[in-house]
């Protein structure tokens, strides 16, 4: 968390939905426009970008991948989200969610 805070990601994120999907869907109508001003931004994004992370990647995904490349936590985890979202991955998790108790 206090790596990816400290980076340029949540910046990057602001004109994103990482941000918008964060709050319930009336303030996200009302407020959508100035979300990315809000002085805890950087912090909710970096927040939920790590839990997504290792909720859905393992607690060790970050750490391993560092090792395995060198790479900085912020870059892997910009990688995670372009993957993410080129593969639709939570479109994925959806329908794998949805046969909860059926398989």
């Amino acid at each position: 968390f206090k790596q990816l805070l400290a980076s340029e990601l949540p910046v990057d994120c602001l004109q994103g939905d990482e941000l918008v999907n964060y709050f319930p869907t009336p303030l996200r109508r009302r407020f959508r426009d100035i979300m990315p001003s809000h002085r805890l931004a950087p912090d909710i994004i970096s927040t939920e970008l790590a839990n997504e992370i290792v909720n859905r990647a393992g607690i060790t995904f970050i750490f391993r991948l560092r090792e395995e490349t060198g790479a900085a936590p912020a870059d892997i985890s910009r990688a995670y989200m372009i993957a993410r979202q080129v593969f639709d991955m939570p479109e994925l998790w959806a329908e794998v969610e949805a046969l909860d108790n059926r398989v």
